[in-house]
């Protein structure tokens, strides 16, 4: 057992569950050497949670630099939107994605119809919105609701601006850059890049309505036993990889209160768990519905 730091429990012990001996591509565009390479993804003996124990240098400004770099991705941002935007339903993450959080929301709204009032301002906040693609087919299919991305890179938000769909904040998330509060905010495979998810989803609920829902996503820790090594999912701009448990777990310390998880395998072949969540004093109103 090894001597780990959860951010869930705290200080704790785990147990090593995969080796990693290269450095991926992100590590070889800064500079980071294969001699002597060596990252151990452990599992907190407390909750479960997959942690990337890693004495690792400071690459974070890959996402502001390099991250949707032509160079390391081998095509644009706009050809990647492109490629994706093409794929056939049966074949695309967002086609389901989008089914999933829509398909939710209106059972949500029907069974509390007597709660929730009907002329919510729809507003969405994606969170580290990329490509912009689950934005883009949000809107398609919800032409009612007013959209805002934030994302860092400035590859991504030239190509977002240039959609001329929602609105484009080019920072890193903070309540600060919200002037608005929203009633869905979304975090697309963005938690397991953050060295404190705790904090960020604290932030993050504060910038929710009086009837607001937090959807997040997060690569499953399975992905450390069912895809290869070298899977951009086990790479090193990742901190973590979840569970159910530990997702519930993350949003009870965050204040938060999960409605529905579930774990599922994308048409991508990913490993995912998905959760919807709302603040503590939204939950209790509900219960007294």
């Amino acid at each position: 057992m090894k001597q780990i730091e959860c951010p869930l429990c705290g200080p704790a012990t785990g147990e090593t569950v995969l080796e990693i001996t290269r450095p991926d591509r992100f590590e070889r565009a800064a500079g980071i050497p294969l001699k002597d390479y060596h990252r151990e993804w452990i599992a907190c003996a407390g909750c479960g949670l997959l942690i990337d124990c890693y004495d690792r240098k400071d690459i974070s400004y890959i996402y502001n630099d390099q991250y949707y770099s032509a160079e390391i991705e081998k095509e644009s941002v706009p050809e990647r939107f492109s490629r994706i935007l093409a794929l056939p339903p049966k074949t695309s993450d967002n086609h389901y994605r989008v089914k999933r959080i829509l398909g939710f929301l209106t059972d949500f709204y029907s069974t509390y119809s007597h709660v929730i009032p009907t002329d919510l301002n729809k507003r969405i906040l994606d969170i580290g919105s990329g490509t912009g693609i689950f934005l883009y087919r949000f809107l398609e299919n919800a032409p009612d609701w007013n959209a805002s991305a934030v994302e860092p890179n400035h590859y991504a938000c030239e190509h977002l601006r240039a959609l001329k769909k929602f609105k484009v904040i080019e920072n890193y998330f903070s309540a600060s850059v919200v002037e608005e509060s929203q009633e869905l905010i979304t975090l697309n495979k963005v938690l397991e890049h953050i060295q404190d998810p705790v904090d960020l989803l604290r932030n993050v609920k504060d910038c929710l309505s009086d009837y607001g829902l937090i959807y997040v996503e997060v690569p499953d820790k399975k992905t450390a036993r069912y895809r290869k090594s070298d899977d951009n999912i086990l790479g090193s701009l990742h901190f973590y990889l979840f569970e159910p448990a530990t997702l519930c777990l993350l949003f009870k310390k965050s204040q938060l209160v999960p409605l529905a998880v579930q774990r599922y395998v994308e048409p991508s072949g990913k490993i995912t768990v998905c959760g919807f969540a709302v603040a503590e004093g939204f939950f209790r109103q509900l219960c007294g519905s």
